[in-house]
């Protein structure tokens, strides 16, 4: 059983890091790793962080996930809720 620091990791993606732009505009939640792990920690360090938590993972097996690009990241946002749609009990489309 993984801990629960792993799980995080692993349900967790990094997208755009050296993206200025993805940083802004998503208030430094592009770093979506770290602010799992440390939430209480300032958005501004994530950057400075974030390649030991890295290095922390890769010597312990877990998979970091991070995609380099602001726009393929949002394409796979969007399949996620996409499929989720998909797989819930409720009809949203269904007018209450």
């Amino acid at each position: 059983m993984k801990s629960w620091a792993a799980g995080q990791v692993e349900h967790s993606m990094n997208f755009a890091q050296s993206s200025q732009f993805a940083f802004y505009l998503s208030f430094g939640l592009n770093f979506q790793i770290e602010h799992h792990l440390f939430p209480g920690i300032s958005h501004d360090h994530y950057e400075a962080i974030a390649p030991k938590i890295e290095d922390v993972c890769k010597k312990h097996n877990v998979e970091y996930w991070t995609e380099p690009s602001l726009t393929k990241a949002m394409g796979i946002l969007y399949k996620a809720v996409v499929d989720l749609k998909e797989r819930a009990p409720v009809n949203f489309d269904e007018k209450k």
